[in-house]
This record gives structure tokens, sequence and C-alpha cells, in this order.
């Protein structure tokens, strides 16, 4: 009987610890951005980027400049913006992706196991929270590794904007 209790409650330690070892899906929409950018800022708030250039007519792309481009040790090459509105809809960072499992590592660590995993050939892991999607993305197919954070509710309203723009054009037919 005491074996039997002992089990129990080393069993009960050892799933107690590992649990507090990942974090929680609901970090990533209370975090709702990465470093100092938020999800969903005007682009006016933020002063230190450069224009890329317009990906479609609300859609544009910026280079940030002169953000601490570290996770712990692992260096960013490059941080991109891309608004919606004018508002920021996803953060886009990139890396070496001899990192990837590291940083893979780090989100699991921040924001729990990833949610999806849609290839099992390929190393591309989703993280999917109620407001922000986290996509993380080093297989061997890119040149770079990449982790975008996607505001859902702007990616939602750009899919409308779109689809508005695709149902006039048919009418166009």
């Amino acid at each position: 009987m005491k074996t039997i209790l002992l089990t129990l409650v080393l069993i009960s330690a050892t799933l107690t610890t590992f649990a507090q070892d990942f974090g929680k899906i609901s970090d990533l929409d209370k975090k709702n951005g990465f470093k100092t950018l938020v999800l969903g800022d005007s682009i006016t708030n933020f002063d230190k980027y450069k224009f890329l250039g317009n990906v479609d007519e609300n859609v544009k792309m910026f280079d940030v400049k002169e953000i601490d481009c570290k996770i712990g040790d692992i260096e960013l090459t490059a941080i991109s913006i891309i608004t919606f509105d004018n508002k920021i809809s996803k953060i886009v960072a990139f890396f070496d992706k001899k990192d990837g499992y590291k940083i893979h590592g780090v989100f699991d660590k921040a924001y729990g196991v990833h949610s999806q995993k849609p290839n099992r050939f390929i190393d591309k892991y989703e993280w999917n929270g109620s407001k922000v999607d986290l996509i993380l993305d080093y297989d061997d197919l890119r040149k770079d590794g990449i982790m975008m954070f996607i505001s859902l509710p702007l990616h939602k309203a750009e899919k409308d904007a779109n689809n508005i723009k695709r149902n006039k054009a048919v009418s166009d037919l």
C-alpha cells in the first residue's frame, strides 16, 4: 500500500513539474505582438521603420529599424511589419534556420506546445490563440527561418475586404 501511495505521489509531482515547464496559449493573446510591436496598433505610433512598398491597396510592408533583434542568445536577421488600413496586422521576424529548434523551445515554454503542425515532413509549427496566431517555419524549403505573429481580427478584415473586391470583379465579367 505504501508503495502504491509513494508511486502516485511521485507521478503527481512529475506531472505537475512537467506542466509548469510550458506556457499557455492565452499568453500569446495577452502579449498580442512581439517585443515592443503590438498587433492592432497604428503604424504611426511606431517611428522606427522604413516603408518597403504596397502589397495591396490597403496592405503595406515596412522594415523595422533599431529594435532589439535577439531572443535570448539567438540573433534575428530582420523584422518586418505588415499593415492593413495602417494598423499592424502581421509581425514577421527572420532568423538563421539552424536556430529554429531553439526558438521552437522558447515558444513552447512561453505559449505551450504548438497547436498544429500542418505537415509532418516540414518544420512548420502553429500556435493558435483566439486573437493571435503564431507561425514558426524553419524548413529546408526556405532560405531563412521565419516567425510570424498574426492579428486574427485584422486578418479577417483583410480577407473580407479582398472578398468584396473579388465579388465586384466577378460582377464585372
